[in-house]
């Protein structure tokens, strides 16, 4: 949850850079990536390399949706 608050901010950044509708999904394939390897993750390192990226691209998701809207 930490990655996820801090890129919150960068994440709508990026999106009001970018375009919202980009960000949001780049940000679900990077969640979608996340999940898969932590899913295929042999040790704790991957899966917590995994779960980071997950929440960076938890963060693009959960920051921009409402914009979509």
């Amino acid at each position: 949850q930490i990655t996820v608050v801090g890129a919150l901010i960068p994440a709508a950044a990026l999106g009001e850079a970018l375009g919202v509708r980009r960000v949001v999904g780049w940000g679900l394939a990077v969640f979608l990536l996340g999940a898969l390897l932590s899913a295929l993750a042999p040790d704790f390192a991957l899966l917590l390399a995994a779960r980071v990226l997950q929440g960076l691209g938890s963060a693009a998701v959960m920051g921009l949706t409402a914009g979509l809207v």
